[in-house]
């Protein structure tokens, strides 16, 4: 998905979305960055799925999760080129009351950076699988 695609979409964008499926579409960190501007309208979304977009980044992850984080109670970023800057972010700057569950698995974190993410949200189950496990 390109920028122009993303911004499109990010006006179109329901007040009343519940679920954002955007896997394995190449969203970028400009494209989430526009995304994000139109979740901030949703009132109601509680399951965000974007995995499998490499270049997604920190950044843009941050973007989508802070636009929805009084709402969302099942975020997937798998394979999104992440690091402990992200969760470090969600730490530092979110409430996510509702989140329930979390996938961060096959990015680039360490188990610190988990574990600070999951002493800020214990209520959250965190999926978070390194590629040299099975």
């Amino acid at each position: 998905m390109d920028d122009d695609s993303a911004a499109i979409l990010a006006h179109r964008l329901p007040p009343t979305l519940r679920f954002l499926l955007l896997n394995d579409v190449l969203l970028s960190s400009n494209g989430a960055l526009a995304i994000a501007e139109g979740l901030r309208r949703t009132t109601n979304l509680k399951y965000l799925e974007v995995s499998f977009n490499p270049w997604l980044g920190d950044e843009g992850a941050f973007a989508l999760v802070s636009a929805v984080d009084s709402t969302v109670e099942d975020a997937s970023f798998t394979e999104c080129g992440l690091t402990d800057a992200f969760l470090d972010m969600c730490v530092a700057e979110l409430k996510l009351p509702k989140l329930i569950a979390l996938s961060v698995s096959f990015n680039h974190y360490t188990a610190d950076g988990v574990a600070r993410f999951m002493v800020k949200f214990p209520h959250a189950q965190v999926e978070w699988r390194q590629e040299d496990e099975e």
